[in-house]
């Protein structure tokens, strides 16, 4: 398992490292699992004094929130009468159903929901052809998310300034795909080996800690390759980036505006956050030596293959995309988007899996039909596990990341083709979470079917539809358009392989007496349960 000890000597052949471990420190003694924990159990605070707290604020907030003329109905007002304080309140912990209650409502035009620092205006999916027809000048995804962490209070701002992060997954991740799943696995065997207990008998596990140190050193092979991807301070920074981010984001968005300067300065959240970021710099710049280091052994007829997207961003970059100073964070927020999202995706995919355990059989077959028992499969074998690939939707569809999504900022005024006007600096949303709950799109919505898209992929014309990654108008968890999320393809595939090694590997069930363990909101952001564990045994048939 990742440990920490006072001093930490570099893993690997490099030594450039060294310097930067004793100048900055990370301040948790906490698993990254206990950290959330911490942040998101509001038990632990006085209930009144909280509610008290929050009110005030929130009395305050809402009167100083930004509003920008949109002619929408308001989503999940209780009556005329309550307060738009008590109503942003809710959707703190209430979006699911304000937003259930828009859509079902008003799924065919428009809807306003009113989060803490902002109004969302939620569009019927009817509009996304036209959307996605907008120059990015107009309509910007960037903005969103920059909008969405309060960037300036976040470090954030500076992913405005450039796509490099996005170029190099379209240019780089995607083209070399096979190669760069190739790497994954080879990471995946060390991360079984050094993360995964195997016990002979039923033993509980904390399986989100788990896939969370297991994807930090599989998106870091891909992302600074190896060995620098073993650096225990390089994936403990990984681990906690995104906890400070969320906690930084969450608990500035209790307060009015006003107070945003003064509160981000004794924040202690924002404090870790910055210090993250120095870490994250000064890693990054002994990266960069190294590969300089590299490049002229390479010139002097030493060849070097290009072994991951760091060296293809710092040989591609522009301007001071290079720099340290950009380079470093761009890398951490790669890390955030790849780490949460894909952990949280495959650990919701095995307590699916341990709570419909009449699928673990058939998924067992597929594999070994495909890879004939091989751990060496390919990408190709990938393509062809229709079941896998089916469930591992239906599990997405159960537990989506985000309950709005594709998020975009109009950077002009807009008038749409039937006359719907979004002015400028409005945040616009699709209702995501909310359209696969549609009884009309999904027949037996509230059923899981983990073979729904395997069904529906051996109809006519169908087999390459209705993949985990695929994108149209009804399913949008991945975005839409040209600004959609280009590292879904590999995200998938690293999914897969995971599931592959535990269906194959292990026997998985939950703890005794458990249900599973259900989800939580915190506004449109959803995260599983952070004490949640179940229990694994190596499996007695193989």
């Amino acid at each position: 398992m990742l440990h920490l000890d006072p001093v930490l000597s570099v893993i690997g052949t490099n030594s450039t490292y060294e310097v930067v471990y004793d100048s900055v420190r990370l301040h948790s003694k906490h698993s990254v699992s206990e950290s959330f924990g911490t942040f998101v159990a509001f038990e632990a605070l006085e209930r009144s004094h909280l509610i008290c707290f929050a009110l005030a604020l929130v009395a305050v907030s809402s009167f100083i929130v930004p509003h920008y003329q949109i002619k929408a109905p308001t989503a999940g007002c209780w009556s005329l009468f309550e307060p738009t304080c008590l109503l942003r309140l809710r959707f703190i912990i209430n979006s699911r159903d304000i937003i259930s209650d828009g859509y079902q409502r008003f799924k065919n035009s428009a809807f306003v929901v009113k989060r803490l620092d902002s109004d969302l205006l939620v569009l019927s999916n009817k509009y996304l052809e036209e959307l996605r027809l907008l120059p990015i000048t107009k309509l910007s995804n960037a903005h969103a998310q920059v909008k969405n962490m309060l960037g300036k209070y976040t470090y954030s701002t500076f992913l405005l300034e450039s796509n490099q992060h996005v170029r190099v997954l379209q240019n780089h991740l995607i083209p070399n795909l096979k190669t760069f799943l190739s790497r994954a696995d080879e990471e995946l065997d060390y991360s079984f080996e050094t993360d995964v207990p195997r016990p002979h008998d039923w033993t509980e596990v904390d399986i989100q800690k788990i896939l969370q140190i297991m994807v930090a050193r599989v998106s870091s092979a891909v992302f600074i390759g190896n060995p620098a991807c073993r650096n225990e301070y390089w994936l403990k920074l990984c681990l906690e980036f995104p906890i400070n981010l969320f906690a930084t984001t969450f608990i500035m968005r209790l307060f009015p505006p006003f107070l945003h300067p003064v509160i981000s300065w004794i924040l202690p959240p924002r404090y870790w956050l910055r210090q993250n970021l120095k870490l994250g710099k000064q890693l990054v710049t002994s990266m960069i030596s190294d590969y300089r280091k590299q490049s002229a052994l390479k010139s002097e007829g030493e060849v070097k293959e290009k072994s991951n997207l760091l060296e293809w961003m710092i040989e591609n970059s522009s301007g001071n995309e290079a720099d340290p100073e950009t380079l470093g964070p761009r890398l951490m927020f790669l890390s955030l988007a790849s780490i949460h999202s894909t952990s949280s995706a495959a650990s919701a995919a095995l307590f699916d899996l341990c709570a419909h355990p009449e699928y673990v059989e058939p998924l067992r077959q597929e594999i070994l039909e495909v890879t004939g028992g091989s751990k060496n499969y390919c990408k190709e074998d990938l393509s062809r596990l229709w079941k896998l690939d089916s469930f591992l939707k239906e599990s997405q569809r159960f537990n989506p990341p985000i309950l709005l999504s594709p998020q975009r900022v109009a950077l002009t005024d807009l008038t749409l083709s039937d006359g719907t006007i979004i002015p400028r600096n409005t945040s616009i949303a699709f209702p995501s979470a909310a359209l696969l709950m549609d009884p009309l799109l999904v027949p037996s919505p509230e059923t899981f079917d983990g073979f729904r898209s395997y069904r529906k992929r051996l109809q006519p014309g169908e087999s390459t539809k209705h993949l985990m990654v695929s994108i149209d108008k009804n399913h949008l968890y991945f975005g839409h358009g040209k600004q959609a999320c280009p590292g879904r393809f590999f995200a998938a595939n690293e999914i897969k392989m995971i599931m592959i090694r535990f269906l194959m590997e292990f026997d998985l069930r939950l703890c005794d007496g458990k249900e599973r363990p259900k989800s939580f909101t915190v506004d449109e952001m959803c995260f599983a349960d952070p004490r949640a564990k179940m229990q694994i045994r190596k499996r007695r048939d193989i």
